[in-house]
C-alpha cells in the first residue's frame, strides 16, 4: 500500500546532498514512495564547452545518487536535468511528475542551517504541491512534531497530514494555537487601565472563548492511535511558534502556508514565511494539496475492500482499527449505508451508546431516504411511460 506515492528530491549537488538524500530514501521507505531526483543547471555560462563538462559531470553524480538509492531498496526514476531558474523549475517538474512532496535542503551557501534561503523559500511560496525542507546536518529521526493551526482549510489540510504522519514514525503530535489578543493593553480605554480586576476578567473569558473555538474544531479529528495534545497561546503566533520549537526541541514543524481569506490569508502567509526563515528544525508546509494520498486517493479506490477489512478487524474484536477502516469508506462515500451502520455497531461494542444511537440514526435517514428517492424515481418513470403510451394512443 502506497501512503506517499511520488517523492521529488531536489539536489544541487554540493557536499551536503549525500545527506538529504539518505534522508529522502529514509522518508521513501517509511512511506512506501518512489523517488525522483531534480537537478537545475544554471545558465549563466556561454562557453559552450563548460555547460558539457558541467552537464556531463551532472549526469554522472546523479548516476551515483540514483544507485545508492536503489541500492537501500527504494525505486528511483532516471534523474531529471532541468535548466534555467531553480525555484521555477523545481515547481515546474513537481507538477509535471505529479509528486506527492517536494523534499529540499536548507541553507544558503554560506551553510547558515538556520537560514532558509533563497530557493526554497520561493519554492514553498509557488509550489502548491506541499514542500518538506530538511536542515542540514539533522536526520530523519522524528519523535516530536507541532502543527500550529488558524482554523483554515490550509491548515485543517496540515494537521491531517500531521496525524497520519505522527501515526506513521509512531512520535507525538501537538497541536498549537496562537491567538492575539482582541483588546491589546495598549488600545485599552484609559477608563480601565487602573481596573485590574475587569482586566484580569476580560483576558481570562477571552481565553476560554478560545480555547471552546479551539477545542471544537480539534472534534473534527481522528487522533485515534496517536500520542497527542494540544496548547493554546496567546501571543504573535510567529514568536509564540519558534519560541514552542526551542523550549520543547522538535524535530518536525507542520504547517499550512495559506489563512482563511482576506487579510487573513495574508496573514497565514506571512507567519509561515516569518517561522520557516528562522526555524531552527526541519519543517513541511502544505498549501492546496495532501502530501499522503491514503486517505481520500491512494487506499481509496476500493470501498468494498475497506469495508471488508473492517468488517473482519470488527470479529477478530480489533474495534479500534475497525472503526478507522469504517471511517475511511464514510471518506470516500459519507452515503455509505453499511458503514454507518457498521460504525454504530463498533461504538455499541466499546460501550458508547449514545454514539452507536446517533450512527444507527443518521443510517436510518438514509434508509428512509434511499426508499424515498427510488419510490419518487419508479413514480416517475411510471408517469413518464403512461404519459408517452397516451400520447401514441
Amino acid at each position: 500500500m502506497k501512503l506517499l506515492e511520488k517523492l521529488l528530491i531536489a539536489t544541487d549537488l554540493s557536499p551536503s546532498s549525500e545527506e538529504l538524500i539518505q534522508n529522502g530514501i529514509d522518508l521513501a521507505k517509511k512511506f512506501n514512495a518512489k523517488i525522483i531526483l531534480v537537478y537545475v543547471l544554471k545558465l549563466k555560462i556561454d562557453d559552450e564547452k563548460i555547460q558539457q563538462f558541467l552537464l556531463s559531470a551532472a549526469r554522472n553524480e546523479l548516476q551515483r545518487l540514483r544507485k545508492i538509492i536503489i541500492d537501500n531498496g527504494v525505486e528511483c526514476a532516471e534523474p531529471i536535468i532541468a535548466k534555467g531558474d531553480s525555484y521555477i523549475e523545481i515547481v515546474k517538474e513537481a507538477k509535471i511528475n505529479d509528486v506527492n512532496l517536494i523534499m529540499m535542503g536548507s541553507g544558503r551557501l554560506d551553510n547558515e542551517s538556520t537560514t532558509l534561503g533563497s530557493i526554497p523559500e520561493k519554492v514553498i511560496q509557488k509550489s502548491e504541491i506541499p514542500v518538506w525542507i530538511m536542515k542540514k546536518g539533522s536526520k530523519l529521526e522524528i519523535n516530536k512534531i507541532l502543527c500550529p493551526v488558524d482554523f483554515s482549510d490550509s491548515s485543517t489540510r496540515a494537521l491531517k497530514n500531521a496525524i497520519i504522519i505522527t501515526n506513521k514514525c509512531k512520535a507525538t503530535l501537538t497541536v498549537l494555537n496562537v491567538y492575539e489578543s482582541e483588546h491589546p493593553y495598549d488600545h485599552w480605554d484609559l477608563h480601565y487601565l487602573g481596573d485590574f480586576s475587569y482586566l484580569q476578567t476580560a483576558i481570562e473569558r477571552e481565553k476560554v472563548r478560545n480555547k471552546k473555538i479551539f477545542k471544537d474544531y480539534l472534534t473534527k479529528f481522528n487522533f485515534r492511535g496517536i500520542k497527542w495534545d494540544y496548547k493554546l497561546v496567546n501571543g504573535f503566533p510567529n514568536v509564540e511558534i519558534l519560541n514552542l520549537i526551542k523550549e520543547d526541541k522538535y524535530d518536525l514543524l507542520i504547517m499550512g502556508s495559506k489563512g482563511k481569506s482576506g487579510l487573513s490569508k495574508i496573514f497565514m502567509g506571512s507567519v509561515t514565511e516569518k517561522v520557516s526563515r528562522e526555524v531552527p528544525c526541519s519543517f513541511l508546509t502544505t498549501k492546496s494539496k495532501n502530501l499522503i494520498k491514503v486517505v481520500i486517493e491512494a487506499k481509496m479506490n476500493d470501498l468494498d475492500t475497506h469495508f471488508r477489512e473492517a468488517k473482519l478487524l470488527f470479529n477478530e474484536g480489533l474495534y479500534d482499527r475497525a472503526l478507522q477502516e469504517y471511517e475511511l469508506c464514510l471518506e470516500i462515500d459519507n452515503m455509505h449505508l453499511r458503514s454507518y451502520y457498521g460504525v454504530a455497531a463498533v461504538y455499541k461494542k466499546l460501550g458508547k451508546h449514545k454514539k452507536a444511537d446517533h450512527y444507527n440514526q443518521i443510517a436510518h435517514e438514509i434508509y428512509e431516504n434511499m426508499w424515498d428517492n427510488k419510490i419518487e424515481q419508479e413514480s416517475r418513470k411510471y408517469y413518464r411511460v403512461k404519459g408517452e403510451y397516451q400520447l401514441k394512443h
